[in-house]
């Protein structure tokens, strides 16, 4: 006597497979925590921010000299670190006395990020 047994459904395994494809998919999102990447530059404070994978950044700035024959100024930059929570960017410089270790606000557009309210344009 043989016995029936029952193949599975054809769209039954599309549907698990489509399920696991999109459970990795969002694992892979939320373990980016929002990560980004690229140069971004406000022309306005002389900034950029350059993000690296592995949550590095170099930050850009102007250093200012007030000497007796006027003022100048030199790009210096640092290398860091950054995490991206709820609105927050932590920042984590080499440089102990970069003004912006800690936290700033936060917000990313298509093509822009704001670090405290100011712009940095991709």
């Amino acid at each position: 006597m043989k016995k029936n047994l029952k193949q599975p459904h054809p769209h039954s395994t599309n549907r698990a497979a489509l399920f696991i494809v999109s459970i990795l998919l969002i694992f892979s999102l939320v373990s980016c925590g929002g990560g980004i990447s690229g140069k971004y530059s406000s022309e306005l404070m002389g900034m950029t921010f350059e993000f690296k994978t592995g949550n590095k950044v170099i930050y850009t700035y102007p250093e200012y000299d007030f000497g007796a024959s006027g003022i100048s100024s030199t790009e210096k930059s640092v290398e860091g670190t950054y995490e991206i929570n709820d609105g927050v960017i932590t920042f984590s410089f080499d440089d102990a006395e970069c003004d912006m270790n800690g936290d700033s606000s936060f917000e990313k557009g298509k093509d822009y990020i704001k670090i405290d309210g100011v712009t940095f344009i991709k």
